[in-house]
């Protein structure tokens, strides 16, 4: 008899953690026994399995300043496993925490820390990343490290400086070097819209924030996911770039808390009618994370849904009547996943982040609903065919029938599809299909965008008349 053991896993990481299967084997032989013969006993079978394990997130820490001794590593890794936080002072002096991780793959920690410099890291409990190799080097590839200051005197906590658009969309500056301190931050928004300013300013009895466009701003109390501060609103400017100045009247004087850039959007993500232009509301847009192998280019095609929510936000998002969407990220690899009804489903390549805004300009194809007059193959070594003959108003479908992903695109009008003249399949995996419909005369070029070599053609001649001929009656 032969046992055969299957599991579900997630592309190989290099965080494991070793479990071991034990297996009871039924009687091999019971049907021998059956028949007169003696049968063999029960067999126990053990196996050392290496799960893979993906590195931890954190959500609420960012490198910086803060001005409370009271700092909360929060954030999200594997359910039910421990991590180990190492904090390291300006004496080289180490601070071990363990940070057990709930059922839900969440983990909280409030850690009191002294005035002066902190280095963390935040692995897997025992050898920060449970691989022989990477202990033996320290930090491995998936650990999460920064370095944080704690300056009791600042009146106001840097870290906590926050922008948060009308969705409730949080985003958070940081400066060149990815650190939030007091000055020389900046954060990208959207042009011409509201924005509410909130932070931390226990040391302070009034805040206000002023820009160079002429708005002054007093904040005012507000809580933001939980905690207290104050906020107020502001209008970002309708293009290029902001100065935005903190004050505040802290221990009876006025002080200057900080300054900053506010640096307009020049795109955003938006979801059209392909055919039309026109902006599209009531789409399921979905944000999708890469795992660590397919950012490093080894692992492939894992992406999960990104756990917005661990940021403030909400992951999918479904579009307003002016079509527009975004997401407010940590640095990763991402793709947009798209879906509405009367149109075909679009899943875009792949998006590296650095940090910031992610947002795409997505056309969504309407669906024919009509058989496919022709058919082009996306194989290996190209479109078969390559060039295609055809009518206006007959359907194409383009299949992919290769092991690997394809995106179809043309930006020649003539075609119903994208705005502006261009249509863009989206990437198609194996099987999947996407269809257009050619409406005038011409040739229409396309072109792989996963392939930029692989290209093709559709001559588009008027469809042949319909000839009706009278009826003879004898």
């Amino acid at each position: 008899m032969v046992a055969l053991l299957t599991q579900l896993l997630p592309s190989p990481l290099s965080f494991t953690k070793p479990i071991t299967i034990s297996v009871t084997l039924p009687d091999a032989l019971a049907g021998a026994a059956q028949a007169g013969q003696e049968a063999a006993p029960a067999k126990v079978v053990q196996q050392r399995v290496d799960f893979p394990m993906r590195p931890p997130i954190l959500t609420s820490i960012t490198d910086g300043t803060s001005n409370t001794t009271m700092v909360t590593f929060r954030g999200r890794a594997e359910p039910d496993v421990t991590l180990d936080l190492i904090l390291t002072d300006a004496n080289g002096a180490e601070s071990s925490f363990q940070v057990p991780v709930n059922s839900l793959g969440r983990f909280n920690l409030p850690v009191t820390l002294g005035p002066g410099p902190y280095g963390y890291t935040l692995g897997w409990y025992g050898c920060l990343t449970c691989t022989v190799t990477a202990a033996a080097t320290g930090a491995g590839e998936g650990d999460a490290t920064g370095y944080l200051v704690v300056d009791t005197t600042l009146p106001w906590n840097p870290l906590s400086l926050s922008f948060v658009d009308a969705s409730g969309r949080v985003v958070r500056p940081a400066g060149n070097s990815g650190r939030l301190d007091a000055d020389g931050w900046q954060a990208t928004l959207n042009a011409s819209q509201s924005y509410t300013v909130w932070l931390q300013a226990a040391g302070c009895t009034a805040v206000e924030v002023s820009t160079d466009g002429g708005q002054t701003v007093a904040l005012s109390p507000a809580q933001l996911d939980g905690e207290n501060g104050v906020a107020g609103q502001i209008a970002t400017a309708a293009s290029g770039s902001q100065s935005v100045q903190l004050k505040g009247t802290c221990g009876g004087n006025p002080v200057d808390l900080g300054s900053g850039t506010l640096v307009m959007r020049a795109s955003e993500g938006i979801m059209t009618d392909a055919s039309t232009g026109a902006a599209l509301a009531s789409a399921t847009v979905s944000a999708l994370v890469a795992n660590a192998n397919a950012e490093s280019g080894a692992g492939g095609d894992v992406y999960t849904l990104w756990s917005a929510a661990d940021y403030g936000q909400s992951n999918p998002q479904s579009t307003g009547s002016d079509g527009k969407f975004g997401f407010y990220p940590p640095a990763g690899t991402y793709q947009l996943s798209a879906v509405r009804s009367g149109y075909q489903p679009y899943r875009s390549p792949d998006l590296p982040l650095a940090g910031g805004f992610l947002g795409y300009a997505i056309g969504l194809t309407p669906a024919t609903g009509e058989a496919a007059d022709h058919v082009i193959q996306i194989t290996e070594s190209g479109f078969v065919p390559g060039v295609l003959s055809a009518s206006t108003g007959d359907v194409i479908e383009f299949v992919n029938v290769d092991t690997g992903e394809h995106i179809v695109r043309s930006n020649t009008a003539g075609v119903m599809a994208a705005a502006a003249g261009q249509w863009d399949s989206g990437l198609l995996q194996t099987g999947e299909r996407y269809t257009v419909v050619v409406t005038g005369e011409g040739t229409v070029s396309f072109a792989d965008a996963a392939q930029p070599q692989f290209s093709g053609a559709i001559v588009v001649s008027a469809a042949a008349p319909t000839l009706y001929l009278p009826t003879v009656m004898r």
